[in-house]
C-alpha cells in the first residue's frame, strides 16, 4: 500500500526532533549538568516589627511625669521645663500610690510634683533613695494611675524588642522602641558605677530618666537609669550615642521595698549595707576551667575600694568570691542579696580563690553612704 507523502514527512520531522532533543538537552539541564548553581530562590520576607500599641496602652496608665525642684541642680543631669525643675519619669509600682524612679535627683529636693496620663497633677512625697542602685521612690495620693504589670527576670535577654516611655526635655510621655542589646554590664559613668545593668539599644534624652523599659506584652522589664555619652559634665543637652542602660526590674523594686520599709520603721533615709568591691560573673571557659570551675560559678573581683570592710578584711583585686557566710555565690543578683540579707554590723567569713588555693577571709559589713 502507498503512504501519503505528507504524512510520511511529519513523521520523518517528530522523530528527528526526538532524537535532537535526547542529543541536545535544553540550556538549563545543560546549565545543571556543567555544575552551574541553579537560580537564588527568592529572600524569605522579614518578619514586620511589633505593632506596640496594645503595649503602650497598657503602660501608659502606670507612666508618671516628675518634676523635682532640685537644690543641687548638677547631680541630676536632667531637663529643667522651667527655672528651678528638672524633668524625670517614673513607674506607679503599687495601689499604695509608690512611684519607682531614679534617687539622685530627689535628694535635698524642695518640692516633687507628680502629673498622670490625663495630666493631673499632685505634690509627691519624698520616700527613700538607694545609694547603690540610684533607685528612689516618692509616694502620691489621689493621683488616678493604675499600678504597672512587671515581668519576670529571667524573661529578659538579648534581642527583646522593648520600647521606653519617658518625658524627653519636658516634651511630654514618648515612647521610644529598641531591644535589649546585651545584659549584665557594668560600667562606671559620671561618678557612678553599676553593675548587672540591661544594655539598650535606644535613644533616651534627658527627662527619660526613671521611667519604665516594657516589652512587646506590656510588661516592664526594667528602669532606665543612664546612657551613654561622652561630653564635659556640665553639658546637658548632648546628642545620644543610641545606648542606654536599665536597672532590671526585679533588683530595682527590691531596692524600693527595701527603702519603703526602712521609711515606714525610721521615717528616713535607707541604710545600704556595704563591703566596697566592684565584681563580675565568671563568663570565660577558659578561666572558669583554669579554676576548676563552671561559668558563672563565683564572682572574679576587679576592685577593692579604699578603707572600706573589704580592704580591711584583706580581699585584693583578682581573688575569686566562692561563698559567702557558708552559702554559695551563684551571680552579681544573689551576691548583692546575700550582702542585703546579711545586713549593716553582722560579720561574714568569705570563701575565695587566691593564686589556686581556697582561703577564708572575715568581713564585717558596713554601710555606704
Amino acid at each position: 500500500m502507498t503512504s501519503d507523502p505528507t504524512l510520511l514527512r511529519g513523521r520523518a520531522v517528530a522523530f528527528l526532533c526526538a532524537l535532537g532533543c535526547a542529543f541536545f538537552p535544553s540550556s538549563a539541564s545543560a546549565q545543571a549538568q556543567e555544575g552551574e548553581p541553579p537560580p537564588s530562590p527568592a529572600p524569605l520576607p522579614l518578619p514586620a516589627p511589633p505593632d506596640l500599641r496594645v503595649a503602650v496602652a497598657r503602660v501608659k496608665p502606670a507612666f508618671v511625669r516628675l518634676y523635682v525642684e532640685q537644690r543641687r541642680r548638677e547631680r541630676a543631669g536632667a531637663e529643667a521645663p522651667e527655672p528651678g525643675f528638672l524633668a524625670l519619669s517614673g513607674t506607679l509600682m503599687n495601689e499604695q500610690g509608690y512611684v519607682l524612679t531614679v534617687g539622685d535627683a530627689l535628694e535635698g529636693a524642695e518640692a516633687i510634683v507628680a502629673e498622670n496620663e490625663g495630666g493631673e497633677i499632685v505634690l509627691a512625697d519624698f520616700i527613700a533613695c538607694d545609694e547603690v542602685t540610684n533607685v528612689g521612690v516618692v509616694r502620691v495620693a489621689d493621683l488616678g494611675a493604675q499600678p504597672a504589670e512587671f515581668a519576670q527576670e529571667e524573661s529578659v535577654q538579648a534581642g527583646l524588642p522593648i520600647f521606653a516611655l519617658g518625658n524627653p526635655f519636658a516634651l511630654g510621655i514618648t515612647v521610644t522602641p529598641g531591644h535589649v542589646s546585651g545584659v549584665g554590664r557594668t560600667i562606671e559613668l559620671r561618678g557612678r558605677e553599676w553593675s548587672n545593668l540591661l544594655q539598650l539599644a535606644l535613644d533616651a534624652n534627658p527627662g527619660d530618666q526613671g521611667g519604665p523599659i516594657a516589652d512587646a506584652e506590656g510588661r516592664v522589664v526594667g528602669m532606665l537609669v543612664t546612657r551613654l555619652w561622652h561630653a564635659p559634665e556640665e553639658a546637658e543637652d548632648v546628642e545620644p550615642h543610641g545606648i542606654a542602660f536599665a536597672l532590671p526590674i526585679g533588683e530595682a523594686l527590691r531596692a524600693a521595698e527595701a527603702g519603703i520599709r526602712a521609711h515606714r520603721e525610721e521615717a528616713g533615709r535607707v541604710p545600704v549595707p556595704w563591703i566596697g568591691v566592684r565584681v563580675q560573673s565568671i563568663k570565660s571557659e577558659a578561666l572558669a576551667a583554669q579554676l576548676c570551675l563552671k561559668p558563672d560559678e563565683g564572682l572574679l573581683v576587679e576592685r577593692v575600694f579604699k578603707s572600706s570592710p573589704a580592704e580591711q578584711a584583706g580581699l585584693r583585686p583578682n581573688d575569686v568570691l566562692l561563698r559567702f557566710g557558708g552559702r554559695s555565690i551563684g551571680g552579681l543578683d544573689l551576691f548583692g542579696q546575700l550582702i542585703r540579707e546579711a545586713g549593716a554590723g553582722a560579720t561574714i567569713t568569705l570563701e575565695v580563690i587566691r593564686g589556686g588555693e581556697r582561703v577564708e577571709l572575715v568581713v564585717e559589713i558596713g554601710t555606704r553612704g
